[in-house]
């Protein structure tokens, strides 16, 4: 468990950082292609190829579209070693992982404080009272259930609690250099 945990938070990171490279040399700002789809209402997908590779996995898409139908937004990166759904929906950024054969490996929801559940919040602040609330992950994989991750700090460390239900387990401390 601690390890698919570890995993996670590395893709994340990965995902993270070629995401913000991809907008550094300008890619954001020029998709491959858009496309209208008449069963996503309407709405304008914007495909982002970032390996050479025109092609978008139908079965990405068509799982996509049954499961997050109710987007606002939606960009697709195209990687060597997968496909990544970036999108807005219920007024929250989410991203999906798809790999390179279009099956759904998981879905990062990120909450700002202000979204996050008034119940999650008062099971942190019943532990660590001494500490803020920065923002919280939701991660649902298709190898196993749904984990909650709330990140917080104080003035000397910043921490990642894994919440199950109302019991919390420490995942990470960094701590800050001053």
């Amino acid at each position: 468990m601690k390890k698919s945990l570890i995993g996670i938070a590395v893709m994340i990171m990965t995902v993270f950082v070629g995401y913000k490279a991809a907008t550094a040399q300008g890619i954001k700002d020029e998709p491959l292609y858009a496309y209208t789809d008449p069963k996503e209402k309407g709405k304008v997908a914007k495909i982002y190829d970032m390996r050479g590779n025109t092609s978008l996995n139908p079965s990405a898409r068509k799982h996509f579209q049954k499961r997050h139908g109710d987007y606002t937004s939606l960009n697709w990166f195209v990687y060597e070693t997968g496909i990544i759904a970036r999108f807005e929906a219920k007024g929250l950024n989410h991203m999906s992982l798809y790999d390179n054969h279009g099956v759904w490996k998981h879905t990062v929801t990120y909450y700002p404080y202000n979204k996050i559940d008034q119940e999650a919040i008062k099971t942190v602040q019943s532990k660590y009272p001494d500490f803020d609330i920065l923002r919280a992950f939701e991660i649902r994989a298709s190898y196993a259930g749904p984990k909650f991750i709330v990140q917080i700090e104080n003035t000397s460390e910043m921490r990642e609690l894994v919440l199950t239900g109302k019991k919390l387990t420490l995942h990470k401390t960094v701590s800050y250099i001053k």
